[in-house]
């Protein structure tokens, strides 16, 4: 848009229209890169400024005292914006808080936020600085100053504007602009500009997703000579490790190996298997945790050791269907507008993405939130069971998942997740793994939690709706669809069809209706079960006692009409999809085009079928027939008004006997704490190994002594209790550790919480401490990717970083950026969460047998935060937990850390110690 445009920012008391105000009002007339006006004004809340808004905003309670009053400035404000189009960084936002204080605005809007979210659809984050960096744009003063802001986002939009005018084809902006008609998305404007625009000046090429894809031969990361120089420095790793590993591969069976966490285990695992694959001619898998670190093992370690070996084997990733964009969906999808501003959101993004020489691999888009990537789910291959030929001969080879399963088919080695390992064995049709005999996985110790991740399953109303929703009328979704090419196809004789289709559009409708009030009885039996609501997900176990409530009583009355919709939508999709495809046979065998749609078409209805039969088992399991190797529990959080069912695997022993162990010659589980009790014995029953396996090699690589030198390990003695009257006590303990040690380490400071609330109260109250000593601070609670909390955290000169969850096991940090850990309590899981009840029931003494041994094995992979990264360095561990010293288990957890040395003190001498030991200064303490 090249008119003249006004972008507002407001600087608030809160995030709450109806109860909070306004503090500061900034805008900007613009016109191009030109900027014509300028208004900024404080405004007197009449009420207190939180601390954290004035950490944030830099205003302060004195510096509005003597500023007009909202209902003063609000008249100027109109006047200064005119009938202009309004603009803003997440607009809503501000248009609520005006439109609450009763200034409406009646011209159209648009937003920067969703204009990025498209244009830049690899982008890591969309919040206004990361776009400023992200586009190399400069800005004029400090973020969340309104007029400041207001600034940026109008050079963000102007920069936007060049690339939506000059990167879009003519094609995608007609689709984007179709799709987004019917729907209040806040960035149809510029789109709309820019396709009348285009549209004077030059034809619009038909563009199809199998031309925008075609590429060379299946992708492989492979390591070539520019990757591999000659002069490439020799690296060093564990010959124990990387021995039992060579033998166990040539001579077969199984292995079990214990080392710590850090880059020499990981380099002889590779090494390993590198050498075995170079000189065997076989193909290897090696099973990693997650899609982060089966990134790192292709592009830096493998080349890395490869460069070290000089070797030349191909390497490859391999992910699960649902990473790996459908041409045939997307193509559909184009066809089909869009239900809802998530789905038109993922459609543009996708095709803008496509554009640009895209992958086709969900890990190289940015999707945000569960929305989107539920989105993302209706354009994936993740229900697509058709066969490689048919992807070659329809997309000329171009589909992304037939790319990547011709890659692994012959690549060496292939790096793929823990959960794919599983998840592959639960689902129906033909594997998409290489049929090879060999496998690693590491970090072993963690397979059960990623399994248990990957193939938990949810349904809550909203994407029951959304199904619904895509099977649609005569007039839309996949009935509309079918009713549209009937009547191409079968002419006068489509009436009869078109009858049929009206009776299952009838019966979705109702669906649709039985399935709402289904939830709503739902959220009864979990208020029924759980009194109170705070922070935290509300949870309730679907278990027999459950299933005895008067409440349960009434969703099963309910389920029972349901079901016989969603069961006869069940049984008549797939008969209509096969009468689909005899509709081929009525049109000439030249048509080639409306064969193709006939395809597609039956494909749809392929695909909804088995979502809707889906849908139908998850809910028959909850209500009616639950699973005994299954745990099913109700799930909503504070904002949610009808629960989310959840499903997730009781044991994971008999998926890993079937799709790790059988059939393999050798398998080799690697990792940090896979002994418990001194044993592998639990860890092997757990990971399903079979029973009656025998010659099972054990290994165990401990730390090397000089370890106790490196890291010091303070436990206070007079730590309040986390728990009833002391906790007040304990929070601030927590919150004068975490600014003193932060201090002494000029930063270089890792939090570990085990749950978000503590989080969040301990970030408010440091972060102005923090902030008067330049100390930047990373944490969660603002919904940032950890990828990019680390690089943050990594890049910064002076930082804390706060984490939670998968922060306990799942991180690497240079050795330079950490030189403090915190743990603020040990981890023992909830007792209430559902997987953890149910498999701790499982044993005689739930405690003793499966919870105290999890909570020990996560204080080590949390402790080996610092020890995989460490250097030579020093490094310093505060465990502020009172049950260290107050409960006899304590002890187990100190004895279960590798060679460091334990200093017992007072709160009032962690300082003192940890900037002595930092210094290399002599202290008194036990060494061991």
């Amino acid at each position: 848009m090249r008119t003249v445009i006004v972008t507002i920012d407001l600087e608030t008391t809160g995030l709450n229209a109806e109860s909070d105000t306004i503090i500061e009002i900034g805008a900007v007339r613009f016109e191009g890169d030109q900027v014509l006006d300028t208004y900024r004004t404080l405004v007197n809340p009449e009420r207190p400024i939180p601390p954290r808004v004035t950490s944030i905003t830099g205003i302060k309670p004195e510096d509005v005292v003597n500023a007009p009053r909202l209902v003063e400035v609000l008249p100027v404000l109109k006047r200064f914006v005119g009938d202009a189009p309004i603009l803003g960084h997440n607009i809503g936002f501000d248009l609520d808080f005006l439109r609450h204080n009763g200034l409406p605005f009646s011209q159209p809007s648009f937003d920067t936020y969703e204009l990025a979210s498209v244009l830049l659809p690899t982008a890591s984050r969309y919040n206004l600085n990361a776009l400023m960096q992200e586009m190399e744009l400069s800005v004029e003063g400090d973020y969340h100053s309104a007029l400041t802001d207001c600034k940026a986002t109008a050079r963000l939009y102007w920069a936007l504007w060049q690339r939506l005018i000059n990167n879009v084809s003519v094609t995608t902006l007609r689709d984007i602009v179709t799709a987004a008609r019917p729907l209040p998305w806040l960035g149809k404007l510029p789109f709309e500009e820019a396709l009348r625009e285009r549209s004077h000046s030059e034809a619009s090429p038909a563009t199809t997703p199998a031309v925008i894809f075609a590429g060379p031969a299946p992708i492989r990361s492979e390591a070539s000579a520019a990757v591999l120089p000659e002069t490439a420095e020799p690296l060093h790793w564990n010959n124990a490790l990387a021995g039992l590993i060579a033998e166990t591969f040539e001579q077969g069976g199984a292995a079990m190996i214990e080392a710590p966490a850090g880059i020499e285990a990981r380099r002889a695992e590779l090494a390993a298997v590198v050498q075995f694959a170079a000189a065997s001619r076989a193909q290897v898998i090696i099973a990693v945790p997650n899609a982060d670190q089966q990134s790192a093992v292709i592009s830096t370690e493998l080349p890395t050791i490869q460069a070290s070996l000089r070797t030349h084997l191909a390497v490859t990733a391999l992910k699960g269907r649902d990473h790996y964009l459908c041409l045939r969906r997307l193509e559909t999808f184009r066809r089909r507008a869009p239900t809802s501003i998530e789905g038109l959101r993922i459609l543009a993004k996708i095709l803008v993405w496509a554009e640009s020489g895209a992958s086709g691999d969900q890990d190289d888009i940015s999707l945000r939130g569960t929305d989107e990537y539920a989105a993302w789910q209706r354009f994936s291959a993740a229900d697509e069971q058709c066969a490689a030929s048919r992807c070659e001969a329809q997309t000329n080879g171009a589909c992304p998942f037939y790319r990547a399963r011709q890659a692994a088919q012959t690549a060496a080695i292939t790096v793929i997740t823990h959960g794919l390992l599983l998840a592959e064995g639960a689902a129906d049709g033909d594997s998409v793994l290489p049929n090879s005999p060999y496998l690693l996985v590491t970090e072993a110790h963690r397979l059960e939690e990623t399994a248990t991740f990957t193939l938990s399953e949810r349904l809550d109303l909203a994407a029951f709706q959304r199904q619904m929703a895509d099977l649609g009328t005569l007039d839309s979704g996949v009935i509309g669809d079918v009713a549209a090419l009937a009547k191409v196809v079968l002419g006068d004789k489509a009436e009869r069809w078109i009858g049929r289709l009206q009776t299952v559009a009838a019966t979705v409708a109702d669906a649709s209706k039985h399935g709402t009030v289904l939830f709503r009885t739902l959220a009864d039996v979990l208020s029924a079960v759980v009194n109170g609501r705070d922070d935290t997900p509300a949870q309730a176990r679907l278990t027999a006692d459950t299933r005895e409530l008067p409440a349960f009583s009434g969703a099963r009355a309910v389920w029972h009409v349901l079901r016989e919709f969603t069961g006869t939508l069940a049984e008549v999709l797939p008969r209509l999809a096969e009468s689909i495809g005899g509709w081929a046979d009525k049109i000439s065998s030249d048509d080639l085009d409306t064969r193709q749609i006939i395809a597609d078409v039956q494909a749809s209805v392929r695909a909804a079928a088995q979502h809707l039969t889906l849908i139908h088992q998850r809910l028959r399991a909850a209500i009616e027939t639950p699973d005994s190797n299954a745990v099913l529990w109700l799930e909503a959080f504070p904002d949610q008004s009808t629960p989310t069912i959840r499903r997730a695997p009781l044991q994971i022993a008999p998926l890993a006997a079937s799709q790790v162990w059988a059939g393999r010659k050798a398998v080799i589980m690697s990792g940090s704490t896979l002994q418990i009790g001194g044993t592998f014995d639990t860890m092997r029953e757990r990971l399903g190994a079979p029973q009656g396996i025998s010659g099972v090699r054990e290994l165990v690589i401990s730390s090397p002594p000089e370890a106790a030198r490196e890291t010091l390990v303070f436990v206070p003695e007079d730590m309040p209790d986390s728990s009833g009257q002391e906790k007040s006590s304990a929070q601030r303990a927590i919150e004068r550790a975490i600014i003193e040690l932060s201090s002494i380490a000029n930063g270089k400071l890792l939090t570990l919480f085990t749950g978000y609330s503590q989080m969040r109260q301990t970030a408010q109250a440091v972060l102005p401490r923090l902030t008067l000593g330049q100390i930047a601070l990373f944490d969660q609670s603002d919904g940032t990717s950890q990828q990019a909390l680390l690089s943050g955290f990594s890049s910064a000169e002076k930082a804390v970083l706060f984490g939670t969850k998968h922060f306990w096991y799942e991180i690497d940090l240079p050795a330079e950026a950490l030189a403090v850990l915190i743990i603020t309590r040990l981890p023992f899981a909830p007792i209430n969460d559902p997987v953890i009840a149910t498999r701790g029931e499982l044993h005689s003494d739930t405690f003793a047998d499966y919870s105290l041994p999890e909570a020990i094995a996560r204080f080590r992979q949390g402790f080996d935060r610092l020890a995989r990264v460490r250097s030579g360095q020093r490094a310093v561990v505060a465990v502020l937990d009172k049950r260290l010293v107050s409960k006899g288990y304590g002890q187990n957890f100190l004895d279960n850390l590798p060679p460091v040395t334990i200093k017992r003190g007072l709160l009032s001498e962690l300082s003192g110690t940890a900037k002595a030991w930092l210094a290399h200064e002599p202290i008194t303490a036990l060494r061991r």
